[in-house]
């Protein structure tokens, strides 16, 4: 017999019992608890129970061990009181190779047997332990082919483009239609979403005011002043707004979109040549729901992307910037300081160690009734100034100078437009970036059309040759060749065209903008500075005495400083 007990060993025998729900089906509690006990009286010659602790998990997943039984029932081996563990079957214990794997090492440490009824092996043998760990690792893969299919299957419907449940996004309400036919000959019920005219205008008002001002506070601010609220008739949040900016089912299923997510290697369950800007885009599988966390969001690689059936509220194109928006002002997140009036805040970098400098707050109150502040660098105040010793920088002066330097760009006469004329003279004339491929395109295709020309004269001398078929096969192959490139420059050439249009317009953005900040600057609100600053600003550099000011994109521009460096006095 396998494993008889000698009675020298007063350790217990645990049979450990789960039942992930409260069915009918499969094996219950008690019916696993049974066979264990079969087994230990016919291999172990077990009669006496007492000898037996029994733990029952029922309700609880295998997925992983965080089980109350279970990690009772680990304790108990950790104080040497069990010398084997019984179950009736392998994927009572674990479904997880991972966890299967650190608990055998466990066991093999305590000196403790593992026992699997119905896979009939014991981890006393060698041979016990290594078709234990074989089991393990068929009961995972059959989980992950599960997985899989429903992965497959939920793509399935996804193509359907119907509504798949859950809580209607803000702009939609969720109506019955025709779905398939089942099996049986009856029409299944689908779902899809239809627009609510006023939530949708709403919705379209975050889009176009969100693309105008580039500030989720501005959005904030301009729906509270319209008073308008959301559905359940409270106000809008920058949270809540980021989120709807961010959902794709408002933007239209055009090839800006399909591009997008292409490059964030999403699942796209459609062909680019079946974007239609007609419909609106429906992704599933966006958030983790078993992770406990609101609004934890999954990689891109496990989205599912679909065309719905339903309308879309913003273009493509627009959400795609948006998304680009949004992704550029997160690089730039600063937290909110302490003073509720320093404007630099998550803009200001130490010239020496290259860490961001916080506002201190001092004790003086300026004849205007606000506090005096310094920009502290947060290595030396971490540090004790072991690290960096950089002085502190006057934060009114220095918020006030920043803010004059950025309203002098404004001027016509300003370096920072003049430069601007020359880079934006230098940018239009250099064309777009596929010149050159256009250009090698075009060489082909002149190419293509002389050898398609000496060809159909050796046609036309080679009437009665055995040669004339081949001649017309190779004119043929050619002719394709021709069609393809010519399609390819037709697509490259209206990219071209509307680069140089999006190019001009974004260059014409830029003078229109300082302008609207020169003139309305003054009579904003500290977040709306804060906000508009971010819109010029990439960093400003403190240097102990002079600061470097660098603008949005300079690197590309050469654009590094806007003007002479500020001097002025500072304090330790």
């Amino acid at each position: 017999m396998t494993g008889i007990d000698t009675g020298k060993d007063t350790r217990k025998y645990a049979i450990y019992s789960r039942k992930s729900k409260f069915t009918g089906k499969g094996e219950s509690i008690d019916n696993q608890i049974t066979r264990c006990k079969e087994y230990l009286k016919f291999h172990y010659d077990v009669e006496n129970e007492d000898s037996i602790i029994v733990f029952e998990d029922e309700g609880y997943s295998g997925k992983n061990t965080n089980r109350p039984q279970f990690q009772i029932m680990l304790d108990a081996c950790k104080r040497k009181e069990i010398k084997v563990i019984i179950c009736y079957q392998l994927d009572r214990i674990s479904r997880s190779v991972k966890d299967f794997s650190i608990l055998s090492d466990q066991l093999t440490e305590w000196g403790i047997s593992f026992v699997s009824v119905k896979e009939s092996f014991d981890t006393s043998t060698p041979m016990g332990k290594a078709m234990m760990m074989i089991t393990s690792v068929f009961a995972q893969m059959e989980r992950e082919n599960l997985a899989e299919r429903l992965k497959d299957n939920f793509q399935t419907l996804a193509r359907s483009g119907h509504w798949l449940g859950g809580t209607t996004p803000t702009g939609y309400k969720s109506t019955v239609t025709t779905g398939s036919i089942a099996s049986n000959g009856k029409t299944r019920k689908a779902y899809m979403l239809e627009p609510i005219p006023e939530e949708s205008r709403t919705i379209q008002k975050i889009f176009s005011t969100y693309l105008e001002t580039n500030t989720l506070t501005m959005v904030e601010k301009l729906l509270q002043e319209k008073h308008i609220y959301t559905r359940n008739n409270i106000p809008f949040k920058c949270f809540a707004i980021k989120n709807i900016l961010k959902n794709p089912v408002y933007a239209s299923a055009d090839e800006t979109v399909w591009d997008y997510f292409h490059e964030l290697n999403a699942n796209l369950c459609f062909e680019k040549s079946e974007c239609s800007s007609e419909y609106g885009i429906m992704a599933f599988n966006k958030s983790n729901q078993t992770s406990g966390i609101p609004h934890d969001m999954k990689e891109y690689e496990a989205w599912i992307i679909a065309i719905g059936k339903h309308t879309p509220l913003v273009s493509g194109k627009d959400w795609v910037k948006i998304q680009n928006m949004l992704a550029l002002n997160a690089s730039k997140t600063f937290r909110k300081p302490r003073s509720n009036q320093a404007l630099l805040s998550g803009l200001i970098f130490c010239g020496h160690c290259g860490n961001k400098m916080r506002p201190k707050m001092g004790h003086s109150t300026k004849p205007d009734g606000s506090r005096s502040f310094n920009y502290l660098c947060e290595t030396k105040e971490k540090s004790r100034q072991k690290n960096c010793a950089m002085k502190n920088a006057p934060g009114n002066l220095l918020d006030e100078m920043v803010c004059n330097e950025i309203k002098k760009l404004a001027e016509d006469d300003s370096v920072f437009l003049k430069q601007w004329r020359e880079t934006k003279k230098a940018l239009l004339a250099k064309g777009d970036t596929h010149f050159a491929e256009l250009k090698s395109l075009k060489a082909s295709l002149s190419e293509k059309e002389k050898q398609i020309n000496n060809l159909l004269i050796s046609l036309a001398e080679s009437a009665d040759s055995p040669a004339h078929a081949y001649i017309q096969e190779r004119i043929n192959s050619i002719h394709e060749e021709k069609i393809q490139l010519e399609k390819r420059i037709k697509e490259l050439s209206e990219i071209s065209e509307n680069q140089s249009v999006m190019l001009e317009a974004e260059l014409e953005f830029v003078p229109k903008m300082l302008a609207s900040f020169s003139q309305s600057f003054d009579s904003m609100s500290v977040e709306e500075k804060r906000s508009a600053l971010r819109l010029f600003i990439d960093k400003v550099v403190w240097n102990g005495e002079t600061v470097d000011l660098y603008l949005m994109g300079s690197s590309d521009t050469s654009l590094s400083k806007v003007s002479e460096p500020l001097q002025w006095g500072s304090q330790n």
